[in-house]
């Protein structure tokens, strides 16, 4: 475990390395780009072709295609997992809330008594958290029954 743990740090350290290689390339071409503005536009175009080629060499090398992989694989299964859980959550409450309505058009009817019977078990029913895309833990709470709220 840690022969790998040392084998992909090292690859990190050297995509670090790379990008701020390639920031500090952008920030003299960038000074380079200001220098030359009032100059001719051939150089403004040179110079820009400079900067995305660098970056171009950047994120060819394995080590970033790596951590944008790993990235963006976590990145998808966060939001698969948010999506199933706002699905959980709307579901809920949409059901409850049809349970309401259904309750309230009873209500009305001929035999209300029966309606108002059924309030407190309506009263123990819950939803759970609402998940929010850029708070972690409400997602995760969002499964876990324990967590649930009393919604009335």
């Amino acid at each position: 475990m840690k022969q790998i743990y040392k084998f992909y740090s090292q690859k990190v350290k050297v995509a670090l390395r790379i990008l701020l290689k390639t920031i500090l390339c952008g920030i003299i071409a960038i000074r380079l780009i200001y220098k030359l503005f009032l100059g001719s536009v051939s150089g403004i175009i040179q110079v820009c072709s400079i900067i995305l080629n660098k970056f171009n060499k950047f994120f060819s090398f394995p080590q970033v295609v790596f951590c944008r992989n790993t990235i963006i694989k976590l990145l998808s299964g966060y939001l698969t997992l948010y999506a199933v859980a706002f699905g959980r959550y709307q579901f809920s409450v949409l059901a409850l809330d049809n349970k309401v309505t259904r309750l309230v058009t009873l209500s009305e009817g001929k035999n209300p008594k029966f309606a108002f019977e059924r309030i407190p078990s309506l009263q123990k029913e819950t939803v759970p958290v609402e998940p929010i895309l850029f708070q972690p833990l409400s997602v995760w709470e969002s499964f876990d029954p324990k967590y649930n709220q009393v919604k009335w």
